[in-house]
């Protein structure tokens, strides 16, 4: 489906290009630079780059994409890492590699990777999506230059849980809740203890999928030390707010993703909100700053306040894409997400988290899903969008068919709103 709507987008624009052209009305392109390539970058970076009018540009630090929602099994199974990682290979556009250091009201500096050295790029339109930051080996840093130096990484971090015994995971969210599972599962045989200073894991899920989660967590034998904060976190152990002190072989934090705004510092300071994100309008431009959009988990959108996840960060993209082609344009931009679901509807809310390799919680809205079914729909969702972004027919046919199908449910048959629904399949 996807190739077919862009060889029809493509002949469209080279007719209008070639009336342009016998006019004498060749239009200058306008120049767009993505920062970040992730979900959200990328999937800006797909829907513009067809636009023959618009010049795009991709700024990452490595030239390779990787599936972060299934990044927890690599440690417990680094030989998973190879189906979670893609290279960037884009049909049309340039791919830039190197750390953007600073974004200008007109241009981006860039460090590039080849060389060590700067490079300005100039911008009409600019798109923030430099993501969030996380500790240990959850993201990748500047030193994972390919696919073999990253699976190291987690070979080495499965080395050390490994030969560790006692564990202790610091923050009850989907990250820790998920890395928990992950080692209950895969080595039964760890003391592992789940830290939070929230009385409930994974607080903002319903409660029938907290419930289960909390659940099968103590099913595996995982500690959980709830409604407690840290005073502090060593290498070797952590010391609760009530004085408690948790020995451990290993420790992983799992608190929190600090949004990467650091590019945007100088530019907009005014538009940085407490946690650091990037404050957006309603049609995703930053605050104060028409030519400069921001999407994914480095902003905030005050509107909606939504969580932040890849499903979101490229419904984010959908919009960006459509307001900068509109601006180019001169035509009026869409609000968010009303462009999208529908005036005074919201995105469906999308959350699988993992339990393990057979188990799982998915929600949708207010319908639960657990058990083998949640596991089945999360390897299907991390499959289908690896190979999309390896160009693989099957990745864009199966995407291109899920989005809309996503908003349709959400909107006319399982809205965000309504008496909570489960179904539940045990093992």
């Amino acid at each position: 489906i996807r190739p077919i709507h862009q060889l029809f987008s493509l002949l469209l624009l080279a007719v209008q290009r070639s009336f342009r052209a016998i006019s004498g009305r060749e239009v200058q392109k306008k120049k767009v630079v993505i920062v970040g390539g992730s979900f959200a970058g990328l999937k800006a970076h797909s829907l513009l780059s067809v636009n023959r009018d618009l010049d795009v540009t991709l700024v990452n630090s490595l030239d390779y994409f990787e599936y972060t929602p299934g990044i927890l099994r690599c440690f417990v199974d680094p030989d998973h890492y190879p189906s979670l990682h893609a290279k960037i290979q884009p049909n049309r556009g340039r791919i830039l590699v190197g750390t953007a250091t600073s974004v200008e009201s007109s241009h981006v500096e860039v460090q590039r990777a080849s060389d060590g050295q700067e490079e300005s790029v100039s911008f009409d339109y600019c798109v923030i999506a430099a993501g969030a930051s996380y500790e240990g080996s959850i993201k990748p840093d500047l030193d994972d230059v390919g696919k073999e130096q990253r699976q190291m990484r987690f070979k080495d971090a499965n080395r050390e849980l490994r030969g560790s015994q006692k564990v202790v995971i610091v923050g009850g969210g989907l990250v820790g809740v998920e890395l928990a599972a992950e080692i209950a599962t895969a080595l039964p045989s760890k003391s592992i203890a789940l830290v939070d200073r929230s009385q409930m894991l994974c607080k903002d899920l319903p409660p029938f999928a907290r419930k289960y989660i909390a659940s099968r967590l103590s099913t595996y034998g995982v500690t959980l030390q709830l409604g407690i904060g840290v005073a502090s976190i060593g290498d070797k152990s952590v010391v609760l707010q009530d004085g408690t002190k948790l020995s451990a072989d290993v420790v992983y934090e799992c608190r929190g993703s600090p949004p990467r705004s650091s590019v945007v510092q100088k530019l907009c300071p005014d538009a940085l909100n407490k946690r650091g994100a990037v404050e957006v309008s309603d049609t995703l431009q930053v605050v104060g700053k028409e030519n400069i959009f921001a999407i994914g988990d480095v902003m905030h959108h005050t509107t909606t306040d939504e969580v932040k996840n890849a499903y979101m960060a490229e419904q984010n993209a959908d919009l960006v894409a459509m307001n900068i082609q509109r601006m180019a344009a001169g035509k009026p931009l869409l609000k968010y997400p009303d462009a999208l679901v529908g005036r005074g509807r919201t995105n469906p809310n999308i959350i699988n988290v993992s339990l393990g390799k057979y188990d799982g919680c998915l929600v949708f809205n207010n319908l639960v899903l657990t058990g083998i079914l949640s596991a089945i729909a999360k390897w299907l969702i991390e499959f289908t969008m690896v190979r999309r972004i390896r160009n693989a027919p099957v990745g864009y046919l199966f995407w291109d068919i899920a989005e809309p199908s996503a908003r349709f449910i959400s909107n006319w048959i399982l809205g965000p709103s309504g008496p909570l629904l489960a179904h539940e399949k045990a093992l």
